[in-house]
């Protein structure tokens, strides 16, 4: 087994065990736990970007620490067998290529820092984009060959995947399954541990035989112990890695918190003392998981919300000349595809022959059908009603109206509001006036004879606690932006929010700006016997099985059209 020493690498933060390995890095020279973090951290060097380790110390987020750069991804696997799972994320165009990666290392503002500065200064490199909610990095570059850029990014110790269209809720999924089990044990635990507290707080105190009180504890104690080690583990973490920068975040308090609580109970259960917090402990972790947990679900509506692209557009379409089914991703101008009836039009392109007719509410607005024949401009995402029309397609996938409108939105969810970065910033001196409050208050009582003197602390440090400030703000931020896509509401630029508050005009260019976009019958004249519930029914039937827009507007009818 590998000695683990009390060092920690200097580039991934992680223990060092065996050996330590130096690196020269600022005039300094640092330790490091392998060959691989020495080699990321002597690029980073050549590349004068230092100034990533102090970036990286000042916005730690709460996440893992940075992996130690994965050699055995390169080593598995031969660059022909990573070029064919790259050229996922590889789009090219007429103006260079695109290619879209997954780096699940990205943690904080630091590590877009590093790789956007670094890729920027490779020759071939014209715009690099890194996004920390959804840790893609997009890079626009000359050349076909994506592995040099993945190798490069590799050598600054960041692990690097494909970005596929369901990595960023394949992550989300699973930080939902390993919360719900945490919520799950601090659940149960809780009801058990506050029994066994219940029991005694109606005996009152002398009202238990002493046996049964011990026999209690140590019952609270059992349920209690995974509760803190495995359930409250995040907060853990977040506080030690905090503490490891020199910060107080919203972790140093709840964990402080719990393992005062927890250790000053269990001396008192193994001494025999007069007070035990084992339910508090229990309560308090369950309660702040359920608030994570919410703060979990809204992430994962807004990132449902943003795949505009990907849930308008079909994964493939047909080759009019071979038949042949080809990914929406790889189209290209020149492509012939065959479009029915009834169905999304996938691609962006020109009406080579056929007529119908086409509703292209999401770009402009406007609900009503539009008639189009050959020669006609026709845009993916939009509805082709009632013709079986043949398109040559006019722009790759990446230049599609409604990819352009998705990658806008993309970019506006990496946005971070300048009340957010205020709210993090006062949180910290926030957390630091708490923990100062706490002390002086058991301070103050000890002094003045209190047998409950750590209780009060106690109180004033789990009360106090900056949770709700830390977490009401990129919370609210994220369901707003997701509301406004329900509504039909497009956020280009992350800024909109802040601003919208002094907006007092707002100018409309047209009708269609205004309306609900959908048609509704306003009046029903029957002629002869028939009353009007039949003549809407009747109606209702007819137009049951098209997808008109004027059809949406007749109610359901359980009327079969055999029945004429």
């Amino acid at each position: 087994m590998s000695e683990v020493t009390l060092e920690t690498c200097f580039h991934c933060e992680a223990p060092i065990r065996g050996e330590p390995r130096t690196v020269r890095v600022a005039g300094l020279d640092r330790l490091v736990c392998s060959d691989a973090c020495r080699e990321a951290a002597e690029n980073i060097h050549a590349l004068r970007l230092d100034a990533f380790y102090d970036y990286r110390n000042r916005f730690a987020k709460d996440d893992a620490p940075m992996p130690a750069p994965a050699e055995a991804v390169a080593r598995d696997k031969t660059d022909d067998e990573r070029v064919l799972e790259f050229s996922v994320g590889l789009r090219q165009g007429k103006q260079g290529s695109r290619l879209s990666v997954r780096v699940p290392d990205i943690r904080c503002a630091a590590c877009t820092w590093l790789i956007e500065n670094s890729l920027a200064g490779r020759p071939e490199v014209r715009s690099v984009k890194a996004n920390l909610m959804e840790k893609v990095v997009t890079i626009d570059f000359d050349g076909q060959d994506p592995m040099p850029l993945v190798h490069f990014i590799e050598g600054l110790g960041f692990t690097v995947f494909p970005d596929r269209a369901n990595a960023v809720k394949d992550v989300l999924a699973a930080e939902r399954k390993s919360m719900l089990a945490r919520i799950g044990i601090a659940g149960i635990g809780m009801m058990q541990v506050m029994m066994y507290a219940l029991a005694t707080y109606l005996a009152g105190s002398g009202g238990i035989e002493p046996a049964y009180e011990s026999l209690m504890r140590w019952a609270s104690l059992a349920v209690t112990t995974p509760i803190v080690f495995y359930s409250a583990m995040p907060f853990h973490e977040g506080a030690l890695r905090d503490l490891r920068h020199r910060t107080l975040g919203m972790d140093v308090p709840v964990s402080l918190a719990v393992c005062a609580a927890y250790t000053l109970s269990v001396y008192h259960t193994l001494a025999g003392g007069a007070h035990v917090y084992f339910d508090s402990v229990a309560m308090f972790t369950f309660l702040l998981l359920l608030g994570r947990f919410v703060e979990l679900g809204s992430r994962q509506r807004f990132q449902q919300s943003r795949m505009i692209g990907e849930n308008l557009l079909p994964m493939s379409v047909v080759d009019a000349g071979s038949g042949q089914r080809v990914p929406i991703t790889d189209v290209s101008p020149g492509l012939e595809v065959i479009v029915g009836p009834g169905t999304t039009i996938p691609v962006d392109g020109i009406i080579l022959e056929g007529k119908t007719t086409v509703v292209e509410a999401a770009f402009t607005g406007e609900s009503r059908p539009i008639e189009k024949g050959p020669g006609a401009l026709v845009l993916a995402g939009a509805d082709n009603l009632d013709g079986e029309i043949r398109i040559r397609v006019s722009e790759d996938y990446e230049d599609f109206v409604i990819t352009k409108i998705a990658t806008l939105y993309r970019e506006s969810s990496s946005y971070k509001p300048r009340f957010a970065i205020l709210s993090d910033v006062i949180a910290r001196y926030f957390v630091a006036s708490i923990l100062l409050a706490s002390a002086a208050t058991g301070v103050y009582w000890y002094l003045a004879g209190s047998e409950v003197w750590f209780s009060i602390a106690l109180a004033v440090l789990v009360v106090s606690c900056p949770c709700a400030l830390s977490l009401a703000t990129p919370v609210a931020y994220t369901v707003a932006v997701a509301a406004m896509r329900r509504e039909g509401v497009v956020i280009a630029n992350g800024a909109f929010l802040e601003k919208l508050a002094g907006i007092t005009r707002i100018v409309f260019d047209k009708t269609g700006t205004l309306t609900r976009g959908i048609l509704r019958i306003e009046r029903v004249v029957t002629l002869g016997a028939v009353d009007e519930a039949r003549a809407l029914a009747v109606a209702g039937a007819v137009e049951g099985r098209s997808r008109h827009p004027v059809a949406r507007a007749f109610p359901d009818s359980s009327l079969e059209t055999s029945d004429f």
